[in-house]
């Protein structure tokens, strides 16, 4: 009986933020996994100038940061593109696929579509074990060792300025992408996580943004920025936190938020939620959160975890400053 060699899965990444890359390896690596298919290298270093013609601080070169361990060299996807071969592009991810001998040699299955926001993780929020043990795998050795040694946030929180702007008066901000979550609403939230906790729990901010756009958050006691790191540490340092203040609309804040399952909160007008698989929503807090409605209206869930998780540092950081 004459063999056929399985299709080729091909991760074709944006020109974006690692976020949106990621987003089109996971489905990809994913569709791959679970059908037994061959995947090609992706190209983590696509030409981009918008970074420096927004002068944005940080330029977004991921070169270095992963392995191709496992993958397909990229000329293997031109190679059988040149033959006559059938291009499905974005499937569903949890679709059978065809099984029919006579054409499953001749598929080629590209991924290249970053969704809207509200569908970011539909599919893979109930593989989010195994999307991120293929991306801890992925990173190249001495990289993941220098993360592994490095102390975890108790609070992260994500500021994302760089590309995104503050709103003009009169903008409806409810239905536009690329505004800015106001500095006041972190600055509320954190005095309110704290309130509850008892204490001013240490936080660590992660942003694009320059210190004088941070001013305000850094005039807060025991609020500290991250030290210079490539994009990737920040992604996976934030993820690891005790609980996550998430940028609006950010999909590294929901990279973050998905790969550690923390609580997280948004922007009760941006909010980006669904980041968790069904059983974690139940035991974990991710949602909206509106920092100026008194403790008593808050979700329950949420006052029930700062309670928890940060009583037994209270009485040690209490100890520590005195």
């Amino acid at each position: 009986m004459q063999q056929y060699s399985p299709p080729l899965v091909v991760p074709k990444l944006p020109r974006a933020g690692l976020g949106n890359m990621l987003y089109v390896w996971s489905r990809a690596v994913l569709f791959a996994d679970l059908n037994n298919y061959s995947i090609v290298t992706p190209n983590w270093t696509p030409l981009r100038i918008g970074p420096y013609l927004r002068r944005e601080k940080y330029k977004r070169f991921y070169r270095g940061f992963f392995s191709n361990k496992g993958y397909l060299p990229r000329h293997m996807y031109y190679l059988a593109s040149l033959k006559n071969v059938h291009n499905i592009f974005n499937p569903n991810v949890l679709a059978a696929p065809p099984k029919d001998s006579s054409i499953v040699s001749d598929l080629i299955y590209i991924f290249d579509e970053v969704p809207l926001l509200t569908t970011f993780f539909s599919e893979m929020r109930e593989y989010q074990p195994h999307i991120k043990k293929r991306l801890l795998s992925m990173i190249n050795p001495p990289l993941l060792e220098e993360i592994e040694n490095m102390p975890s946030p108790e609070i992260a929180m994500h500021v994302r300025l760089s590309d995104f702007r503050a709103p003009s008066p009169g903008e409806d901000v409810d239905n536009l992408f690329n505004l800015r979550t106001p500095i006041d609403w972190y600055v509320q939230s954190l005095i309110q996580v704290r309130e509850i906790a008892g204490y001013d729990i240490p936080v660590t901010v992660f942003s694009d943004g320059y210190d004088h756009e941070l001013r305000e958050l850094f005039q807060l006691p025991n609020v500290v920025r991250s030290p210079d790191a490539p994009a990737l540490i920040d992604k996976i340092l934030m993820s690891r936190s005790k609980f996550l203040i998430a940028s609006a609309k950010s999909s590294f804040s929901a990279w973050a938020s998905y790969l550690g399952q923390c609580p997280t909160v948004w922007h009760p007008t941006h909010s980006f939620t669904h980041c968790f698989s069904d059983s974690a929503t139940k035991s974990v807090f991710e949602g909206s959160f509106d920092p100026y409605k008194p403790k008593e209206q808050l979700p329950e869930l949420l006052i029930d975890y700062i309670s928890a998780i940060f009583a037994s540092y209270s009485s040690n950081y209490s100890t520590t400053r005195r």
